[in-house]
């Protein structure tokens, strides 16, 4: 048979309805601080209820302890291996009940001191339990009598242990729940902090929205009322001539780079045979590349230097052409037809600069610069926007997670108190 003892049975308790009252979560800390300090008083007064009960069934043990000692159990009547069992098993069961039942528990005046009783007298069960489990045979055979007082003393122990560790252990639920009540509202107070400066933040946006909106009300008038200004009309007027004016630059373009195609190929091999200086040859690449841009009458006579060598490296045959003939023809024909095509781009550019020079009759330059503010004040309004709309859905999301914050906190309150608390809204 196993050594043992039964739980104290749960009695039927009446439900009874909790008070109601409503609260602010500024008042919460100091309620739950009442609860844990009532809760405090409430179980040290119960632990040493218990422990005034504990020590008179300590004493008890000790007793039976001291009169199985002096009982020889009659173990001379039984054969000698078992007798040795016995007599060993009787010295433990003694020896474990006078260790661990000699205590006295004085009053206690702490929660400390409650934890360190229930403790104690857990440790203590524990300890005579395991022995007498171990020598249930010896007890209740050889024992028997001291059996049941035993037993019936260590399951009121046992009941009265129990009921320690619930206490104790109910505390210990309010002191967490306290604890995250508390962390809750710490929450709640970083939450408001936060929120309160986004709304701040989003104040200052909106007032630089304001100012950056009129700003850009502002620039959109001025430029409205240059591009209404008859100067403005006139310097469309002079552009579009420039642009019109600026297609005959094609003709011309095309006219000459026709003709230098046609001594393209011996002016390309010249370039890797001649021995121009660095100026002529910065010319000659020029002149391969976009003749139009070097035909001027200050190039004129290097130009024609230039011509003249590659005529002459042909006719020496220092650079090969397929025809002689018409190569010579065509750098002869391209030299006659310099001054023309100089006279040509100088009018063009001439004309192109007096038309530019007309284009002064509009400040231009003021009004990209209010273009140019214009579109910097867009793209600053679109960002300030996107900035407050942002903040707005944070503190949006911080002001939703409030409900489920004091939720959290209604639901612990009701777990630790006999008041039912209704938190009050913000």
């Amino acid at each position: 048979m196993v050594f043992g003892w039964g739980k104290k049975k749960s009695e039927n308790q009446v439900k009874v309805e909790p008070k109601q009252q409503q609260i602010t979560v500024e008042q919460i800390p100091s309620i739950v601080d009442d609860i844990k300090e009532i809760r405090r008083k409430t179980l040290i007064a119960e632990i040493n209820n218990f422990g005034a009960k504990i020590n008179p069934n300590l004493e008890e043990l000790i007793k039976i302890a001291k009169e199985l000692e002096k009982d020889d159990l009659n173990v001379d009547d039984i054969d000698k291996h078992l007798k040795v069992l016995v007599v060993r098993g009787k010295k433990l069961v003694i020896s474990t009940i006078k260790n661990e039942a000699n205590k006295k528990f004085s009053k206690i005046d702490s929660y400390d001191d409650a934890v360190t009783l229930g403790n104690d007298v857990s440790h203590a069960l524990k300890k005579m339990g395991d022995v007498l489990g171990r020598q249930s045979r010896v007890i209740h055979i050889f024992a028997k009598k001291y059996a049941d007082k035993l037993k019936n003393i260590l399951s009121v122990l046992n009941s009265d242990n129990s009921e320690i560790q619930t206490i104790l252990q109910n505390f210990t639920q309010i002191d967490s729940s306290r604890n995250d009540i508390l962390d809750y509202i710490k929450k709640l107070e970083e939450e408001k902090s936060l929120i309160e400066e986004k709304k701040h933040r989003i104040s200052e946006l909106s007032e630089t929205l304001l100012q950056t909106k009129k700003s850009h009300e502002e620039v959109n008038n001025n430029i409205k009322q240059l591009r209404s200004s008859p100067e403005y009309k006139k310097y469309l007027d002079i552009n579009a001539k420039i642009d019109e004016f600026k297609t005959t630059k094609h003709d011309i373009k095309n006219e000459i780079d026709l003709q230098f195609t046609k001594i393209s190929r011996p002016l390309g091999k010249y370039q890797y045979v001649s021995s121009l200086d660095k100026d002529k040859r910065n010319l000659l690449d020029k002149l391969l590349h976009d003749p139009f841009d070097v035909l001027t009458s200050e190039n004129k006579s290097a130009l024609i230097e230039i011509i003249q060598s590659v005529r002459k490296a042909v006719i020496s045959e220092s650079i090969s052409v397929k025809d002689v003939q018409k190569s010579l023809t065509y750098l002869d024909e391209t030299t006659e037809m310099l001054d023309g095509y100089i006279k040509q781009i100088f009018e063009y550019n001439t004309k192109l600069t007096d038309l530019e020079s007309m284009l002064d009759v509009f400040d231009s330059k003021k009004l990209k610069e209010q273009e140019h503010a214009l579109q910097k004040h867009v793209e600053n309004i679109e960002d300030l926007e996107s900035r407050i709309r942002s903040l707005e859905s944070e503190v949006k999301e911080l002001n939703d997670s409030r409900p489920r914050i004091i939720s959290q906190i209604q639901q612990r309150l009701d777990g630790i108190s006999a008041i039912r608390y209704s938190i009050a809204s913000e």
